[in-house]
């Protein structure tokens, strides 16, 4: 059996609890897992794992822990962040614990409530769900009325539903909320061949030939998910052009709660799985040049942090300069900038210890302007892929489960360097 695996007894487990009102993608109830904690701070985190924006994934993945809560576990042990181990995570273990399991495919952010034929009987209710396990945490749990301090993270999907949610929670509470999104800039912007300033890179066809476009530009998965999406950010952009705050690079600067971004300089998943990247053509001199223009967007969006498009102060960036989608800088990462890890990173900020963490690579890129940082996680490594298979299959029990949610999120393995034989060894020893 793994190491992680043997020491997982020391944080307190996490409780299964199912909310009425709640839908994954299949119409089984969703819910959250609840830890208390000795302390006034709660962490609540979301669950990542890709998305399903077509029938045939949204089939696959309703079949999975990831569409439907049949095959969730009674109980999870926290890991990173969400830890009541002090020697894992010493600035929240004491924390209250909650976390969000991902069932909904639409980023935490759909509002489908009643399933049609245009949805294919699917239900995407993610942020209400979100909504309804607020007020059920609230009914049931006393010490959430009196909660101090409250910090929303999450990593991939996760991360795009806490830029997403992290306001309206803010609405929801009188704790004075923090956010701390992991790999959830989908999609930078400001790119230099595109004169819409709002719109995520072109993709690599597109590119590679001299032109400009891609996917996600326009409303269509907005629409079929019913998207939640910023009130002032739609306020700005008006009907016709609001479907582009589901850019988390355009809906970013709207967000009035204090955000910590945290991002990998050049993300992995959007490269390869939605840009149409190849990793033979990554080689290329053709992928280098697009690899460095998607890493020039990422860190022209990031930017927006340090000036800040309305002049917003205190918020903090962990933007390493590496090739990797969520590997190294989740909370259970190795990646550091400025001798610290984003968990140090993230402490450091909520705890206002020191001046806010502004660390985004410095190191010398190799030309065209590619990725440096010597702490990155190799993409083939055995432990980024355990990482990556814990953090979006987090909540499927028995073997089973597991390997069904493996299958889903086969696409996200695969960028972690997983081969079949050893996922299946994992879920094995579950």
């Amino acid at each position: 059996m793994r190491l992680s695996l043997l020491l997982a007894g020391a944080s307190a487990s996490m409780t299964k609890v199912l909310v009425d009102d709640t839908t994954c993608l299949d119409g089984s109830k969703a819910g959250y897992y609840y830890a208390p904690g000795t302390s006034s701070h709660w962490v609540i985190a979301m669950q990542g794992g890709g998305a399903c924006s077509d029938r045939n994934s949204c089939d696959q993945r309703s079949r999975t822990s990831l569409g439907s809560s049949k095959h969730w576990s009674r109980t999870k042990t926290g890991t990173g962040i969400s830890s009541s181990d002090p020697g894992e995570n010493p600035d929240f273990s004491t924390a209250h614990h909650v976390f969000v399991p991902y069932c909904t495919g639409d980023v935490h952010s759909g509002r489908v409530t009643t399933p049609t034929e245009k949805s294919w009987g699917y239900y995407f209710t993610g942020h209400t769900n979100f909504d309804t396990i607020l007020s059920h945490i609230n009914a049931t749990v006393p010490a959430f009325a009196t909660a101090d301090r409250i910090l929303l993270t999450g990593g991939s999907a996760g991360g795009i539903g806490t830029f997403r949610n992290c306001d309206y929670l803010a609405g929801r509470v009188t704790s004075e909320v923090s956010c701390a999104p992991i790999g959830g800039m989908f999609f930078p912007g400001l790119t230099e061949d595109q004169a819409d300033p709002y719109l995520p890179p072109s993709d690599f066809p597109h590119y590679s030939k001299g032109q400009s476009g891609g996917p996600f530009h326009d409303a269509s998965t907005d629409e079929l998910w019913q998207a939640y999406m910023h009130p002032k950010c739609r306020a700005k952009l008006g009907p016709a052009a609001e479907w582009k705050c589901t850019s988390e690079a355009v809906e970013y600067p709207f967000i009035e709660s204090p955000v910590m971004v945290i991002e990998n300089m050049y993300d992995t998943f959007q490269l390869f799985e939605e840009m149409g990247l190849t990793k033979s053509e990554a080689t290329t001199q053709a992928g280098k040049e697009y690899i460095a223009y998607y890493g020039r967007a990422m860190r022209n969006s990031t930017e927006q942090v340090i000036h800040h498009p309305f002049g917003k102060k205190g918020d903090a960036m962990f933007v390493p300069s590496c090739l990797d989608h969520t590997g190294g800088i989740g909370t259970t990462g190795s990646t550091k900038l400025g001798g610290k890890t984003s968990l140090e990173a993230i402490g450091d900020w909520f705890f206002k210890r020191g001046a806010t963490p502004e660390l985004v690579d410095t190191c010398t890129m190799e030309p065209p302007g590619l990725p440096c940082n010597p702490t990155c996680p190799g993409l083939v490594s055995s432990s980024h892929c355990e990482a990556t298979l814990r953090d979006v299959c987090a909540h499927a029990g028995p073997e089973e489960a597991c390997v069904q949610c493996a299958v889903a999120m086969r696409g996200e393995l695969r960028e972690a360097g997983c081969a079949t034989e050893e996922v299946v060894e994992m879920c094995a020893e579950r």
